[in-house]
């Protein structure tokens, strides 16, 4: 990664602004990695290494909300017909009523 040296302050400063990115959402952030390999750099491939991890667990929680909104619309269109079908069956109901009015009933001869 970078190999340029940066002061103390300067590292503390980067790392913490890189957290906060992280901590906003924005998981394609990285820290810089020296090849000096000192704490710093152990520390920012700890952050490197939560941030991975962090959008590959977005991304999970993305696909499953995206699923379970395919779900619930399946169901709500489902639940619509079936409200639909019940207001036809009752329509039909009253037909059928309405028509018995005017069958006369025969007596069955045996």
């Amino acid at each position: 990664m970078s190999d340029k040296v940066l002061t103390l302050p300067t590292k503390i400063g980067t790392l913490l602004e890189i957290v906060q990115q992280i901590a906003a959402g924005n998981f394609s952030v990285r820290a810089p990695v020296s090849s000096t390999m000192d704490d710093f750099d152990a520390l920012s491939t700890g952050i490197n290494m939560l941030a991975e991890e962090l959008a590959i667990r977005d991304k999970k929680i993305q696909e499953q909300i995206d699923e379970l909104i395919r779900w619930n619309k399946l169901f709500t269109d489902r639940e619509l017909k079936m409200v639909d079908l019940k207001k036809e069956i009752d329509q039909l109901k009253r037909e059928v009523a309405e028509l018995k009015k005017y069958i006369i009933p025969t007596k069955i001869s045996r």
